[in-house]
């Protein structure tokens, strides 16, 4: 009985822990098509939230998403809503950073091979926030 009862605080616990762990969920309209790491995602309605450095994209229809690691970063200056920022190469999009709504805190996504090496023979590179 009372392995019974600590393996069920302890599971609770771990619950807990990994729910508070969990950074708020931003919904966004992506107006166009863009890439997470390798995986290319279709221009739609995404939830996007960060649980301990892993970012999860999910597509509200339920046709894509991806993971990927990511890094902290911080800014001057909170905002109130959050922000996804994307890098424009060669008219291809590159989802690079998460802005926290209220806060000065994020997470940037490392480049892949791929978007290093568009990276360097782009002439412009532009920038885009949803």
């Amino acid at each position: 009985m009372k392995t019974l009862l600590y393996t069920a605080l302890l599971s609770s616990a771990l619950v807990c822990g990994i729910a508070r762990a969990q950074g708020p969920e931003l919904r966004a309209t992506v107006p166009f098509d863009f890439r997470v790491g390798d995986h290319l995602l279709h221009a739609g309605e995404y939830a996007v939230q960060n649980n301990q450095g892993l970012l999860n994209v999910r597509s509200h229809s339920g046709d894509g998403g991806a993971f990927r690691l990511t890094i902290p970063t911080e800014r001057s200056q909170a905002t109130r809503d959050g922000k996804l920022v994307f890098k424009r190469y060669n008219g291809e999009y590159h989802l690079t950073t998460l802005w926290t709504p209220g806060s000065v805190e994020g997470r940037s996504l490392m480049p892949t091979k791929h978007e290093r090496e568009l990276e360097a023979r782009s002439k412009t590179i532009e920038t885009a926030q949803v």
